[in-house]
């Protein structure tokens, strides 16, 4: 019975460290929206957008690290499309979803990302349970979701 809840409780710590999120952004006419996700640096981010509404079912897309930089960026996109960047530095990221071209078709842009933490050592080497808390604790601290 021990051997079973040592390994049930494995298997969970081992699939909180990917945090899958899905989110949907309405995008009016003329405007922006943004999704901002908290990262520490090194960790990885990728995921695709689906979009709907006009005629051409097209968005601007680009994400900024914490310094307003852009990381990504893909201009008219049409449908859709996949992204990735790894975080360079800790701190709020930006997905902004730019629907400045549009005067009258309001956009639904579909977000779907895995944020992946950075992997973290002991400079011990002893890892043990802890480090895989240090682990668990930037997935649940590293997800923080904004709406501007």
């Amino acid at each position: 019975m021990k051997l079973y809840l040592i390994l049930v409780l494995a298997l969970t710590l081992a699939s909180l460290s990917y945090a899958a999120q899905v989110e949907a952004v309405n995008v009016p006419a003329g405007s922006v929206s943004t999704l901002t996700v908290n990262l520490q640096s090194g960790d990885v981010v990728s995921g695709s957008i689906s979009i709907t509404g006009g005629s051409g079912d097209d968005i601007d897309f680009s994400i900024k690290d914490p310094s307003g930089n852009e990381v990504f960026t893909k201009r008219r996109v049409a449908k859709g499309g996949t992204f990735s960047f790894t975080a360079t530095q800790a701190g709020a990221y930006s997905m902004v979803f730019d629907n400045s071209m549009s005067l009258v078709s309001t956009k639904l842009v579909q977000v779907s990302y895995n944020y992946t933490p950075q992997q973290t050592a002991s400079p011990s080497g002893r890892g043990g349970l802890c480090g895989a808390g240090a682990i668990l604790l930037a997935a649940f601290g590293g997800l923080a979701i904004l709406r501007r």
